[in-house]
């Protein structure tokens, strides 16, 4: 992994058909697809990938109803429904209490969430790209997988949240609380730390490039990260990196080791994207014939870029098992074989193939 290279992406919720309004971010071009009114998929609490059930939102309602109407009928609608995740892009949530809420794979891109209290709230695989969730109340949320890329979390309260696996790029967290928060294998890159409270927050494996300052709190403060940081002070920055750093945040009362980055093979970022969603360990020993036709129902670009990065890694020698697992979760024996599945996958998605080939352990 390199330091400025993220490696765990929060991806594109399934089953959202989609266009690239940029070079990095797909956004759909209509609400989510709704799946089979029949289908009895989802176990919420062990993130099958399965839509939440209309059982399972009649279970649940907001303590408060966002005071923007078209957000409150939005939510209203995803309750009464079964099939959808919900479609929050853009809407403006302020003056609700969503704590407790299941939004697995819910769409926030942009939405304004300010001050909103999402206490316990599950935003696995939720897409919060550029989100506004300044000053929300986020403690004890389960934001595995989230994209938060480009999201605003200035003094928000984070406290005891599991952002594992987490993608945080360009973010303002300045002035944020992560105490005790769970911050494992996730990439933070640029991401604005200065003034925030991390004391007891747990790291494990992360690109770790942050800018902090003397009012940044760090204070146990543990785990293992890949840096470095920029850290302001006394008018002046300086880049902390390897033993430095950890001398640094030694001195705050943190002890973090910082370990050597791992090498990995640049890979466009839609393929870690869609490897990650659709055939990681969850999804990549499914076998229902769904995965191609939900690939090509994204825009023509984004197919373009799936095909362009198939034939990218398949020819790189240097991406082998140790590379997917660290992508997907799933374990190869050696390179040929992984080559062989990629090959076949490859003819699947965009050759006609008829059958999805499988994984080692099917």
């Amino acid at each position: 992994m390199q330091s400025g290279s993220a490696v765990f992406d929060a991806a594109t919720p399934t089953g959202a058909n989609v266009q690239l309004d940029d070079d990095s971010h797909p956004t759909p071009k209509r609400d989510p697809f709704v799946l089979d009114q029949g289908s009895t998929e989802g176990t919420i609490g062990t993130h099958d990938w399965g839509i939440m059930s209309s059982d399972a939102h009649g279970k649940w309602k907001p303590i408060t109803f966002p005071h923007d109407l078209e957000a409150t009928h939005q939510m209203q609608e995803w309750m009464a429904e079964e099939g959808y995740s919900l479609f929050g892009i853009e809407h403006d949530f302020r003056g609700a209490d969503l704590s407790g809420g299941d939004f697995t794979k819910a769409w926030f891109t942009q939405a304004v969430l300010v001050n909103v209290r999402l206490t316990g709230a599950i935003f696995y695989r939720a897409d919060l790209y550029s989100a506004d969730l300044t000053g929300a109340d986020l403690t004890g949320a389960d934001l595995v997988r989230a994209n938060l890329d480009g999201a605003v979390l200035r003094s928000a309260r984070l406290d005891s949240a599991d952002m594992t696996k987490a993608s945080l790029q360009g973010v303002d967290a300045s002035g944020a609380s992560f105490r005790g928060t769970r911050i494992m294998g996730a990439s933070l890159i640029g991401v604005n730390m200065r003034g925030a409270n991390l004391t007891n927050a747990i790291l494990f494996q992360n690109t770790f490039k942050i800018t902090v300052d003397d009012a940044t709190v760090m204070k146990g403060l543990t785990g293992t990260v890949f840096g470095p940081i920029t850290a302001f002070g006394g008018g002046t920055s300086r880049e902390l990196a390897g033993s430095e750093l950890e001398a640094w945040i030694a001195e705050r009362g943190g002890h973090v080791q910082v370990i050597p980055p791992y090498s990995m093979p640049k890979i466009d970022a839609h393929l870690r994207n869609f490897f990650r969603v659709y055939l990681d360990l969850e999804r990549g020993y499914e076998n229902a014939g769904e995965l191609r036709p939900t690939l090509l129902s994204f825009s023509d670009s984004y197919v373009k870029l799936i095909r362009e990065g198939f034939e990218q890694i398949m020819s790189d020698d240097s991406f082998g098992p140790d590379e997917y697992e660290g992508l997907t979760d799933i374990e190869f024996p050696d390179r040929e074989t992984l080559h062989t599945y990629l090959r076949n996958m490859y003819d699947y998605l965009f050759n006609d193939a008829p059958e999805q080939p499988m994984p080692p352990g099917y």
